[in-house]
């Protein structure tokens, strides 16, 4: 027997009630048992079924990155007003309650105070080219809150939000959203779709007909569950697919950017504590690096002086020229230069088709491309919350 299938025997009975108490909490409120709050501000969710990684970051950022750089005009970024805020619980920080770890204009909390994954998202935000023009500062502040309805309540007091987008919200239902986006990963294994404690799934698959939209995540394509979903949702326009386009990478503690291929020839070790450390993996460019050994610690590590210690033994050990780390990672790491160096690897995605078709001549760098479906139904949030 199968360590996957010994594991589902002994934990099916939790796993039975707990996908029974799911769909108890579900009907609840469905049935309005429950309350769902709805907030001034209009609010646009990223989330999944599965805990654990699946891509919801980097596609929150992306959701965020339309509506600053593509949906919202330049006239709407007035001194001290943000029409747009990122609201995360911030899984696994030391803080509780409402924090905000980033005002639009600079980071203001440790990982360690803010979440690993929000630090990373306001860092990503305030570092990204496209954040100025014509005079215009656009900054995004970020907010974590166990309570997304008072993470949402802070945006709209603190900083006037008129969009909040939640970061991994899709089974926090107390409150009400406007657009509530679904990201299922291809490459899940078979016994990842069991409910949690044996399997990893957090509420039973006959949610997603809660989506107004699924985006497929992963390197494979899954016709049999597509086909499964689209039974449930019977909407399968309303879907697109993301891969990851390209990697870039920047030196820890130096100002050199570039494409992965800035590494081209070089033996390096990879460190990360994310989820699903395949995924890193897979996304190295073996024909440009050569990836010498592998560190792999749980998600949301800490990376304290001896964990960092323990990947430079590894890298001297081996030879090393250089170490690449995740962006998540990175946040917890030193700002300074190290030797062997230690890169960061940040992902690019590219959403099916490849690309909408419309001009942004007055812009430069112009923006991220985009799923027209999906990009035109954030537009209509935007719109509703200008009405």
């Amino acid at each position: 027997m199968s360590t996957p299938a010994k594991l589902w025997s002994m934990l099916a009975p939790a796993s039975v009630l707990f996908a029974a108490g799911t769909v108890v909490r579900n009907a609840m409120f469905d049935s309005g048992w429950r309350t769902i709050e709805r907030t001034r501000a209009k609010v646009i969710s990223v989330g999944g079924i599965m805990a654990g990684g699946s891509g919801k970051t980097p596609i929150t950022l992306d959701i965020v990155r339309w509506l600053v750089f593509k949906l919202i005009p330049l006239d709407e970024w007035k001194p001290n007003d943000y029409p747009v805020v990122i609201v995360s619980r911030g899984y696994g920080r030391k803080s509780k309650g409402v924090k905000i770890v980033s005002d639009g204009t600079k980071v203001l909390v440790t990982a360690g105070e803010g979440g690993d994954e929000p630090v990373m998202m306001a860092r990503s935000l305030l570092n990204d080219p496209r954040r100025t023009v014509f005079g215009a500062t656009r900054g995004v502040p970020v907010i974590v809150a166990e309570s997304r309805v008072e993470g949402v309540e802070e945006a709209e007091r603190r900083f006037n939000a008129k969009v909040c987008v939640l970061d991994d919200a899709f089974s926090h239902r107390f409150i009400a959203r406007d657009l509530d986006i679904l990201i299922i990963n291809e490459d899940l294994p078979e016994w990842w779709w069991r409910p949690l404690p044996a399997g990893r799934m957090r509420e039973n698959l006959s949610s997603v007909k809660r989506a107004d939209f699924i985006v497929y995540s992963g390197r494979k394509y899954n016709p049999v569950l597509r086909e499964r979903l689209g039974e449930l949702t019977g909407t399968p326009e309303d879907s697109a697919t993301v891969r990851i386009e390209r990697d870039c990478c920047k030196q820890l503690g130096g100002s050199r950017d570039g494409l992965q291929s800035s590494l081209m020839g070089k033996r390096v070790v990879l460190a990360t504590g994310i989820a699903r450390p395949e995924r890193f993996l897979e996304s190295i460019d073996s024909r440009s690096v050569t990836v010498l050994d592998t560190l792999a610690m749980p998600d949301h590590t800490p990376w304290t002086y001896s964990q960092r210690e323990r990947v430079f033994e590894l890298a001297r050990s081996c030879g090393a020229d250089a170490i690449v780390i995740t962006g998540k990672d990175a946040v917890k790491w030193p700002d300074e230069e190290f030797d062997p160096p230690v890169y960061i690897q940040d992902v690019k995605l590219r959403w099916s088709p490849e690309r909408e078709r419309v001009e942004h001549a007055t812009l430069d760098p112009s923006p991220p491309p985009a799923n027209p479906v999906l990009l035109e139904k954030v537009r209509r949030v935007w719109e509703s919350a200008e009405e």
